[in-house]
């Protein structure tokens, strides 16, 4: 995973004629940085131009000329680095890019390169021969090179100052994570929806249609915002009961009508389900197009729009159809937060709390600055976790499951008039006197976990677990699916000398008879 902010530098790359130098121009003037351009360098350490370097030594020793700048700068802090497109040609290059700071790749399509270099001087690769065959030839050597890239900008679709913008957002507020030669880029910030446009035209990363999938609540509140922004805007009905198969094949057919195809973007706004059921059908939809999700629940925030799971209900099977695929690009704005009703925001506090606890933070919510940190830090654990096992092979990501195999129970024996969240909140609790109950945390341990449920407005429990009998919550146990054999498998929490870490622990029915008994 990698964390813009925590870099120092923003590294300018990409072919000729896409704009590094005018948009690093832009961006030393706007946001107060210093400006390094590589080219620049080498005609002051030399005392010629370009183009008479190539002509009097040949392109190798230019090369060589590019690596010693590199080398000399590999220390500078808070600029940008524009280069020349072919530095990353030398695999040396490429590795002290790398190091050096945020890479941002400037691409435009070959229409738009040939365009731009028509008439222009000092490109000593394009003179005296057919600028079309030259092009091409050098793009296609260049282009998988450029994939050191963290990010990559289509500057077709913005002018220099919107990509300067643009940048600095990424820079300062975004983090990457990688599954399966997949890049997802998660932007996590108050009120960036204001750059919407912007956004969406990263995520597209090209010209082509949008449809929005969403529903009647993001149409209460924010309809003049998201509307106007894509070809097509389908709204369903609020609740769980949209994500049906039903609804996906209505999508599907507006989707074949329009003709949409898999360069175009499908912009997923709204809870969970909105985000589960819209990212099946772009992951589905002509084996997979582009997507966006822009969540607007507490819960969809530090949750659900991070991890790449997508699935529709059947026959009243929560998520029984679905895949894996991670969207382009998630839109984390805290925003939407003002206009959550209180019982949401108790719901998305549950899944927050589990994340505090995984991070190990005991960071609690006193303003609207600080739920964007913790959001934050919820964000960066589950990316790193996704990226390292997105399928749960390792059993990783079944940290992820904390307080769950409970919450999975009191969902159950409520039938589901407790939210999902309240019932992890719930769970957590649960977890924690089970683990004390197996000696594996002491009892200021779970003092700990009820101060920072308190810290979020959380007194009481939910759901009164205790009233049931333990038979029944045994049924509903054992059909977890992390489950090995007739054992019941458990996330829990276990103090190691100053720490808490969590452990998958195995339990036999007996011993969860005897310990339900005492708890």
């Amino acid at each position: 995973m990698f964390i813009s902010n925590k870099n120092k530098n923003i590294v300018l790359i990409g072919f000729m004629g896409t704009g590094k130098t005018v948009v690093g121009k832009f961006l030393s003037s706007s946001y107060d940085l210093d400006l390094i351009d590589t080219d620049e360098l080498i005609e002051k350490k030399t005392g010629m131009s370009i183009s008479d370097i190539f002509d009097k030594h040949g392109g190798a020793y230019f090369r060589d000329l590019e690596n010693q700048v590199l080398v000399e700068l590999k220390n500078v802090n808070n600029c940008v680095i524009s280069t020349g497109g072919g530095i990353v040609l030398r695999p040396e290059n490429r590795t002290l890019l790398s190091d050096m700071g945020t890479i941002f790749h400037l691409k435009a399509s070959f229409e738009e390169i040939l365009r731009r270099v028509e008439g222009t001087e000092n490109r000593p690769l394009l003179d005296n021969i057919d600028k079309y065959e030259c092009v091409s030839s050098l793009w296609k050597e260049r282009k998988e090179l450029y994939d050191i890239a963290h990010f990559e900008i289509n500057t077709d679709l913005f002018d220099p100052q919107q990509i300067s913008v643009l940048i600095n957002m990424l820079f300062k507020h975004s983090l990457v994570y990688d599954v399966n030669w997949k890049k997802t880029t998660v932007i996590c910030k108050s009120n960036i929806i204001s750059k919407l446009e912007l956004l969406l035209g990263y995520a597209q990363n090209g010209r082509g249609k949008r449809i929005i999938i969403t529903d009647e609540n993001i149409d209460t509140h924010y309809k003049r915002l998201f509307y106007d922004k894509a070809d097509e805007v389908i709204t369903l009905p609020a609740g769980e009961r949209i994500k049906s198969m039903e609804n996906v094949q209505k999508i599907y057919d507006i989707m074949l009508e329009k003709d949409f195809n898999r360069n175009d973007l499908v912009i997923c706004i709204g809870g969970g389900t909105v985000l589960d059921m819209g990212g099946f059908v772009a992951s589905t939809f002509k084996r997979g197009c582009r997507l966006c999700f822009i969540p607007t629940t507490l819960l969809s925030l530090v949750d659900a729009s991070v991890g790449g799971k997508n699935g529709v209900n059947y026959k009243d099977v929560k998520n029984i159809i679905g895949n894996f695929y991670q969207p382009d690009v998630i839109v984390a704005d805290t925003i939407f937060l003002k206009t959550l009703p209180q019982d949401e925001m108790l719901s998305g506090y549950g899944e927050l709390i589990k994340y505090i606890l995984l991070t190990r933070k005991k960071t609690r919510f006193v303003s609207g600055e600080d739920i964007s940190d913790v959001i934050s830090l919820s964000i960066e654990y589950k990316a790193d976790i996704v990226e390292k096992d997105e399928r749960d092979i390792s059993g990783r990501r079944a940290l992820l499951n904390l307080g769950h195999t409970f919450a999975h129970v009191i969902e159950a024996l409520s039938k589901n008039s407790v939210s999902h969240g309240q019932a992890v909140a719930d769970g957590l609790v649960w977890a924690y006197k089970f683990s004390r109950s197996l000696e594996l945390i002491e009892r200021q341990d779970v003092l700990d976990l009820y101060t920072v449920r308190e810290s979020y407005g959380i007194k009481e429990l939910f759901f009164d677990l205790k009233k049931y009998d333990i038979d029944d919550i045994i049924k509903l146990l054992k059909k977890d699916k992390k489950n090995i054999d007739d054992d019941i498998s458990f996330i829990l929490p276990v103090r190691k000398d100053d720490n808490i870490v969590f452990e998958t622990k195995t339990v036999d029915i007996y011993n969860i008879k005897r310990l339900w008994s005492v708890l």
